[in-house]
């Protein structure tokens, strides 16, 4: 119905065909922040997780740390987290990608070793997209902790098959992928942690939309598919 009959701007709330879009948006944005177990004003929505990555990765790197954060990543990534980790690179940031053992795991000691030096952003997926190993992020999420770094986590194969609480993992940022998990194709959303969203700045501007961190209409059929 949201394609059709229920029509409105979701962001055009001074009549009632927009309020009511919008009403629907944002009972998508508490289904999803259950999902994870966040705050609702924790997720915003994207349209995949290529844009959740390239966002946690640009915005976080660029504003959140007072000053260069190393940026540690893996490999085996996604593309989208290789590519973003690439333009971080051409603009001065000091990047380190690990190597993964013969099961596709990091190693914990490695990531250590390197973000003990400084305070850097970490993103490692939770699950391989192409082979489906589960990375230790439990594991990952203390040890950013410790040493005063950021974990961003590229979920996007997750919820097909297994469950991710972000506040008991202590994780940062988190991408999501709405396809991968029977939403329709061209929606996403990332979760942000409070602390970090309040200073970040958005990659796409423009009216401001979704708390001023991602400019544009939001689809609303996808969005509500994805609740």
């Amino acid at each position: 119905p949201y394609f059709s009959k229920n029509f409105g701007n979701p962001h055009s709330t001074q009549h009632e065909i927009g309020l009511h879009s919008a009403a629907a948006v944002e009972n998508a944005r508490e289904k999803v922040s259950k999902l994870v177990n966040c705050e609702p004003d924790e997720i915003i929505f994207t349209s995949g997780a290529t844009e959740s990555n390239n966002f946690a990765i640009k915005s976080i790197a660029e504003n959140y740390f007072s000053t260069k954060p190393q940026i540690v990543t893996a490999r085996t990534e996604h593309k989208c987290v290789i590519e973003s980790c690439h333009y971080l690179e051409k603009k001065g940031y000091d990047v380190k990608y690990l190597n993964v053992n013969q099961d596709g795991l990091i190693n914990l000691e490695e990531l250590e070793q390197l973000i003990k030096i400084k305070p850097s952003l970490v993103s490692i997926m939770h699950t391989n997209n192409e082979i489906g190993v589960v990375q230790p992020i439990e594991q990952i999420a203390l040890m950013c902790d410790v040493y005063n770094s950021v974990y961003h986590c590229d979920a996007a194969q997750t919820f097909a098959w297994t469950s991710l609480d972000v506040t008991k993992n202590a994780i940062h940022a988190a991408s999501i992928s709405g396809h991968k998990f029977y939403a329709p194709k061209g929606i996403g959303a990332l979760y942000i942690k409070r602390e970090i969203k309040n200073v970040l700045k958005p990659i796409i501007d423009g009216g401001g939309q979704e708390q001023g961190l991602r400019s544009g209409t939001l689809a609303t059929p996808l969005v509500v598919g994805l609740g």
